[in-house]
């Protein structure tokens, strides 16, 4: 009888020990929790923030990363409120929302005039200050008033709470003094009504420069990554990853694969971007 009790109990321990060590292989096996990191704002940013995001998602399936444009106030006052996990932007938070806000730079980009080509302006490369003013204000109408062949001169702007509007016209109007004219909602709108349209002029990002544009100096300097880099071209800003509060850890993780050297000297110069731990030239506040 205490034999087959032995054995009976021997039976019943065996059997827990199997469920045990299932329960943990199971366990070990099992999938990492899934992760997902939104961002929204600026569509400058939107080619950077794509190409790293497939990278990143390569090499870490558990993560999903939702990029959407907006603009820079727009993904500021969306991770302000939490809607999403990462505020893009162009240039710095400010206002009540800004102090919840904690800011990564990630890059340098570059800003420039950008045209439709044709015969009315085939001899105009640069633009001074006054000029690029003029034109922006609307106090200069016709690509004649430069040196070019009469040819309306039409204005193409970002709408208002676009980061690259904001720091087009902080750097070169001294605020938002843009005439009122044509409205297109990012970046990529722009640049195609530029290409559409004859005698359009308009600001863009470097990483939407395209050679069917002309993009044009200030103050006969080019828009180019050395000019940029030691400062002899000034229409340039810091590129911003806005957390709220301090990041979770899976966040850090993604901004510190975006600021790694590796992706910074393999991707950004390709997209038009300048790694932000080779610039020369600084500015504060970190427009």
């Amino acid at each position: 009888m205490q034999h087959a009790v032995r054995l009976q109990w021997l039976g019943l321990a065996f059997v827990a020990l199997v469920v045990i060590v299932g329960c943990d292989a199971n366990a070990s096996t099992q999938a990492p929790a899934a992760i997902k990191i939104s961002i929204a704002g600026s569509t400058a940013l939107v080619p950077l923030l794509d190409e790293a995001s497939k990278r990143y998602m390569k090499d870490h399936p558990a993560v999903t990363i939702v990029v959407s444009s907006g603009g820079s106030y727009t993904g500021l006052a969306k991770v302000a409120s939490g809607e999403v996990t990462i505020g893009a932007s162009d240039v710095l938070a400010e206002g009540p929302n800004s102090g919840s806000l904690v800011d990564h730079a990630i890059a340098a980009i570059g800003f420039a005039a950008m045209a439709n080509q044709g015969a009315f302006d085939d001899a105009i490369t640069s633009l001074t200050s006054d000029e690029m003013r003029g034109i922006f204000t609307g106090r200069l109408k016709n690509w004649s008033d430069l040196g070019g062949d009469d040819q309306p001169i039409v204005v193409i702007n970002r709408e208002k709470g676009s980061g690259t509007r904001g720091v087009f016209g902080a750097l070169v109007l001294g605020g938002d003094l843009f005439v009122a004219s044509e409205e297109q909602p990012s970046s990529s709108k722009v640049q195609e009504r530029l290409l559409a349209t004859p005698g359009s002029i308009s600001y863009l990002a470097l990483s939407y420069r395209h050679d069917s544009l002309k993009t044009l100096a200030y103050q006969n300097v080019a828009a180019t990554t050395e000019n940029i880099l030691t400062g002899a071209y000034p229409l340039w800003s810091y590129e911003h990853l806005y957390t709220r509060g301090q990041p979770s850890d899976a966040v850090t993780e993604f901004i510190a694969f975006v600021t790694s050297g590796r992706f910074q000297r393999e991707v950004l110069p390709h997209l038009g971007f300048i790694p932000i731990h080779d610039m020369k030239a600084t500015r504060e506040p970190h427009l």
